[in-house]
């Protein structure tokens, strides 16, 4: 069920688990935000899954996404940076079944400068066998996330040449998750 690696190895550590846990278990805002740095949803590619990424922590992932359904956590969104490329996916509950239930949603910064200026790709790598995953982009930004009491607005912001003083950004992708509906809606 939960792929390699024994079920007891953590990313976070089990205490940091249960910490986290415990405080989504709260309901204190509208909004469960967790940052955190290397990639959340489940992303495997031709070479198999990173196991520098919570695809090396399967158990762990998926202790702590079925730990917020069963705390009806209201809107689990996990931000994530250190990845290079901008990417934006639904988290599922079985990642085994592309038509189970959105269950949280990820979004992952770029690099502002890291690998140069990019090729600006937009077209989401392995999306066959990850369908999951809304958008990617190979340029370098940022992600500005708007938040309000009813949605959760993310704008995908880049430059096309990091190499060159003073290069506009510009918005090429923006998102919305609605208040107590996980997952992407495109703007």
């Amino acid at each position: 069920m939960f792929g390699r690696g024994p079920a007891s190895r953590s990313l976070p550590g089990n205490a940091q688990e249960s910490w986290l846990l415990d405080g989504l278990g709260q309901h204190l805002g509208t909004w469960d935000i967790i940052g955190q740095q290397v990639f959340f949803a489940r992303r495997f590619n031709s070479t198999g899954a990173s196991m520098d990424s919570w695809d090396g922590y399967r158990a762990s992932r998926a202790r702590i996404q079925q730990g917020w359904v069963d705390r009806a956590v209201r809107n689990p969104v996990v931000l994530t940076g250190d990845v290079h490329r901008a990417w934006a996916s639904d988290l599922k509950a079985d990642y085994n079944n592309a038509n189970s239930a959105t269950i949280g949603t990820e979004l992952v910064t770029s690099s502002v400068t890291s690998s140069g200026d990019g090729d600006g790709s937009t077209s989401v790598p392995d999306v066959g066998t990850n369908p999951w995953l809304q958008f990617y982009n190979n340029r370098r930004g940022y992600v500005r996330a708007t938040v309000s009491p009813t949605e959760l607005r993310a704008d995908f912001r880049n430059v096309a040449k990091v190499s060159e003083h003073g290069a506009a950004a510009a918005t090429v992708k923006s998102f919305v998750v609605q208040d107590g509906h996980p997952g992407l809606q495109a703007v």
